[in-house]
């Protein structure tokens, strides 16, 4: 067995999901001759959602949940695909991956394959596990570790010799076939560059990103999700993308070079808000001050003002709320019960989810607390159960032939 890994493997959730994975692949398909073995973790948003189709600066970080990916070769060309995470499982033998109903969060399997056969860079068929411990309600880092580690593990296996940026590419123009506006290049940008504890910063206009290293070594991730799946948010994202992109052409009459709302400040708007309609001006409204959060946020963070960081994820969250009108009373039930718990940093609803969905940013030491009291407090209130994941911030990727 030989490593290679910006990460050594020493996380145990991790090193379990691969013995797992190890297991159930050769179960499912009783592959013979080497197998390829990937792993990335998800990434998290913490502030700057929906600024990405405005050339947006967010910040992310990623957590220790990870996929994993186990492929080997086939002798006959055929493709297939067994998917296993905490909220589904699927399996399909397909020769014809452009119509795979094979779907993977917000992803269409069978995008990935087209794109990679039709630029003549797969040319073989595979086995191929997904398997996962990610939950559907992080959002959409879901889909990005997904997608990340099925196209490394395919390109160690046939030799691709695809750089990291290659793969990000691939990966992102299989996702845009599906989701179109709504893909978000932030998400991988975190997962390949990402560190332990740390934050990212990723600007899409240039491309680039700074990590701001050990931010979270003494906090908990905590994810709360009550099982209510989000309907058509596909259509809730692609709306609130046109309503941005008929306010850019309003304001573009006048003031010169406004490429998007990225180039748009506050005091503008403010003199201009009789010539858009009031829900566009909202639209408009959160992304500017979205940009400014990030903005005064890395401020914070760099000089070590984590509690003013934390106010700015429930202002965040306040303005998805009432300005881009995504979440409801129930999320804001959580949001605001844990903005009174001792040891409580920040909280804001995750609002690229299938699954209403709350992240939440605590002191390692009142995390078991927080949950315990949110929980009851949550049940009490809607006689039903609220999920709860715990997650440490992880970076870096694995990757292993056997």
């Amino acid at each position: 067995m030989s490593i290679t890994s910006k990460n050594i493997l020493t996380n145990p959730e991790l090193k379990k999901l691969i013995r797992d994975a190890k297991k159930i692949f050769n179960a499912k398909f009783q592959a013979k001759g080497n197998s390829c073995i990937s792993a990335f973790p998800a990434s998290l948003i913490l502030l700057g959602d929906h600024t990405h189709y405005n050339d947006g600066i967010m910040l992310l970080t990623t957590a220790n949940a990870f996929s994993v990916a186990v492929c080997s070769a086939t002798e006959d060309g055929q493709i297939n695909i067994a998917v296993e995470s905490p909220d589904f499982s699927v399996s399909e033998n397909s020769n014809n991956p452009a119509e795979s109903s094979i779907k993977c969060g917000n992803l269409y399997l069978g995008n990935l394959i087209s794109v990679l056969k039709n630029k003549g860079i797969l040319k073989k068929g595979f086995n191929l596990l997904l398997y996962s411990n990610i939950p559907q309600s992080i959002g959409m880092g879901f889909v990005a570790a997904n997608q990340l580690s099925f196209v490394d593990a395919l390109s160690q296996l046939f030799e691709f010799k695809l750089t990291s940026d290659e793969i990000l590419q691939l990966c992102l123009e299989a996702e845009k076939l599906y989701l179109g506006k709504m893909s978000n290049p932030s998400h991988y940008y975190a997962i390949l560059n990402s560190e332990p504890s740390s934050i990212i910063k990723v600007d899409l206009r240039f491309k680039t990103f700074k990590l701001y290293r050990d931010i979270l070594k003494d906090y908990k991730l905590l994810l709360f999700d009550n099982s209510n799946e989000i309907p058509n948010p596909r259509k809730i994202c692609n709306e609130r993308i046109e309503e941005c992109t008929i306010g850019v052409q309003a304001l573009r009459l006048y003031i010169w070079g406004i490429k998007n709302l990225r180039d748009v400040s506050l005091e503008f708007l403010a003199r201009h808000t009789h010539v858009i309609p009031n829900l566009i001006y909202k639209r408009i409204l959160y992304t500017v001050k979205e940009k400014i959060r990030v903005e005064t946020a890395t401020e914070y963070i760099e000089n070590t003002y984590f509690n003013g960081f934390g106010k700015l994820l429930f202002e965040s969250h306040e303005g998805l709320r009432n300005d881009y009108d995504i979440g409801n009373e129930r999320l804001d039930m959580i949001v605001n019960t844990l903005a009174k718990e001792t040891g409580v940093i920040g909280a804001k609803i995750i609002s690229c989810s299938n699954i209403e969905s709350v992240i939440c940013i605590a002191r390692k030491k009142d995390a078991s607390k927080i949950i315990a009291s949110i929980s009851e407090k949550y049940s009490d209130k809607y006689s039903f159960k609220l999920n709860y994941h715990i997650f440490t911030s992880f970076g870096g990727s694995t990757n292993l032939k056997i």
